[in-house]
């Protein structure tokens, strides 16, 4: 196992964000979201995406339009989601997790928050959610869509459907109780794996950007939650990515990366407390294995990369 020294040093910083929801038939909702901040990601000098935490704003107290959406119902139990900017999965897709409070409240990292499949893909484009409630053994959710983050860029190789994108599919169900809920998640997409799969040995390579290095993956994800008690929930999730690079690149050291095929895992188990020691409260304990890369194929310098050491991640809070 490798341990790396990192810098330890104190940081202060804030996020602010001011949220406006303007409807025009009662059923349907544009939603704005403005924001500004000034504190940092860790990805950087951590050499892992694993290492930020969820209310990272590094806007350099730059007020900022961070996303713009807008839904509306195409059916009964159907509503159709346009994302014009700073679009998400997790607009439209249920997490399930109780600790996913967006940065806002719950998780205090990104890993802990929710699923990684629901970080691989963002920016421009449309979601579609239905439900169907009306059965006796329970309630099924679904959703589906498609997120490209070069949408607004008229080069060659960018733009909505000839650039980096992410389409995601999810299917729920949900107890009559509303006391247990299980999601089936698939994401598939062409250079967004980096958002939510970066794992020490790939850290060089994901960190680049997509005009150096072109990645595909496919992604499976399962997700659960259980509530025991009325102060007790417990959640678990996992996912497996199946990732190509396409092309041969060097990194800032001079190692030079052939293409080739790897796989990744992860999971967490979620500890959630309801209400714990004051009503309104949150406490929390997460526990799972951040993204290790195996059965790769992947050269580097002409040698096979050797498989990443197993990484842990402790949370509490």
């Amino acid at each position: 196992m490798l341990f790396r020294s990192i810098p330890q040093v104190p940081v202060l910083g804030y996020r602010a964000r001011l949220e406006l929801n303007t409807s025009f038939t009662g059923k349907d909702l544009l939603y704005t979201r403005l924001a500004t901040g000034t504190f940092p990601e860790f990805d950087e000098v951590a050499r892992t995406n694993q290492a930020n935490l969820a209310f990272a704003q590094p806007d350099d107290s730059v007020l900022k339009l961070e996303t713009l959406n807008y839904n509306f119902p195409i059916t009964e139990g159907i509503n159709l989601w346009v994302e014009a900017t700073g679009g998400a999965f997790d607009d439209f897709t249920k997490t399930i997790s109780v600790l996913d409070g967006d940065g806002a409240a719950g998780a205090l990292s990104v890993f802990g928050t929710r699923n990684l499949v629901y970080y691989q893909g963002f920016g421009s484009g449309l979601g579609i959610e239905g439900k169907a409630d009306k059965f006796d053994w329970g309630k099924l959710g679904w959703s589906v869509g498609y997120l490209a983050p070069e949408a607004g860029n008229p080069k060659a190789g960018k733009g909505l459907f000839n650039g980096p994108y992410a389409i995601l599919a999810q299917l729920q169900y949900t107890t009559p109780d509303d006391n247990f809920d299980i999601a089936f998640t698939f994401n598939n997409g062409y250079n967004t794996i980096d958002a939510g799969s970066n794992t020490r040995q790939l850290t060089p390579i994901l960190q680049l950007e997509d005009d150096l290095v072109n990645t595909i993956h496919n992604t499976y994800a399962i997700t659960t939650s259980w509530q025991i008690s009325d102060n007790f929930i417990l959640g678990a999730w996992g996912g497996l990515s199946k990732a190509s690079i396409l092309n041969y690149f060097q990194v800032e050291n001079g190692d030079i990366f052939s293409p080739g095929k790897f796989t990744s895992w992860y999971w967490a188990v979620s500890l959630a407390f309801p209400d714990a020691f004051a009503k309104g409260n949150t406490a929390g304990i997460i526990l799972g294995m951040q993204p290790w890369a195996t059965e790769g194929t992947i050269l580097v310098n002409g040698i096979p990369s050797p498989s990443d050491d197993t990484s842990f991640h402790v949370e509490a809070f």
